[in-house]
């Protein structure tokens, strides 16, 4: 946790906040959220629409199910697994 050992108190939130957060627009995909936090190492990204700031997603709010999918397939890329056994 980045704020340890800091006085909830005496420390301001620019202190421990994400100076320039990524972000996602929401007209893009779940996938392309979930590639975003994988790739920056974050557990959430702010959502933009217009410009301006919509909510929030979290890697929580996208499906246990999916992700799980996704790691698989990694996991099989990253061994050389023939195409076959992708699909079972």
């Amino acid at each position: 946790m980045i704020a340890v050992g800091l006085d909830p108190q005496l420390t301001l939130v620019r202190a421990v906040m994400t100076p320039d957060p990524r972000t996602i627009d929401v007209e893009e995909c779940l996938t392309d959220a979930l590639q975003k936090m994988l790739d920056g190492h974050f557990r959430q990204l702010l959502v933009m629409h217009d410009g301006k700031v919509t909510g929030m997603i979290s890697m929580w709010d996208i499906p246990t199910e999916y992700r799980l999918m996704r790691r698989r397939y990694e996991q099989m890329l990253t061994q050389n697994a023939p195409v076959e056994q992708l699909h079972s």
